[in-house]
């Protein structure tokens, strides 16, 4: 495979420090845009369940995350929660437990449909960052 597709940073010739990307805003230090993060990835509800529960699920999944990683998260915020947008969930109404690196001042996580309303994707946002705790295929973390 190439590495035809990967573009190099930009190179500021004066000084030789790599150039930020035109979606960085420097003032605010925002991306605006989500990145994901795994770190906090629940054990029972993870990759491995996801893949037992459908196949389908792990590419459902990745499509989702790649149709979200190229939003912005104004974006995001402005699309139905089937589509592409979000859902608050108040943390009162998950049955299970929240991580403990989600604290006690964080009311709600974010939920994201994905392989239609199938399944969901749940976590925290911190900015830009999302962390992803739960990949819920069985529709078990929160009731509707």
């Amino acid at each position: 495979m190439s590495n035809d597709f990967i573009k190099p940073p930009k190179v500021q010739a004066s000084s030789g420090r790599v150039g930020l990307s035109e979606s960085y805003s420097v003032e605010t230090g925002v991306l605006n845009y989500p990145v994901f993060c795994f770190r906090y990835l629940h054990r029972d509800y993870n990759f491995e369940k996801c893949k037992l529960a459908d196949r389908r699920f792990l590419r459902g999944f990745v499509t989702k995350i790649k149709i979200l990683s190229d939003l912005r998260w104004s974006d995001i915020q402005l699309t139905g929660r089937q589509q592409s947008g979000s859902e608050k969930i108040d943390r009162k109404s998950l049955n299970v437990p929240v991580p403990s690196f989600v604290t006690r001042d964080v009311g709600f996580l974010l939920s994201f449909y994905f392989s239609g309303t199938r399944g969901r994707i749940i976590g925290h946002r911190n900015g830009d960052i999302f962390h992803v705790i739960y990949i819920d295929t069985d529709l078990s973390v929160y009731g509707h």
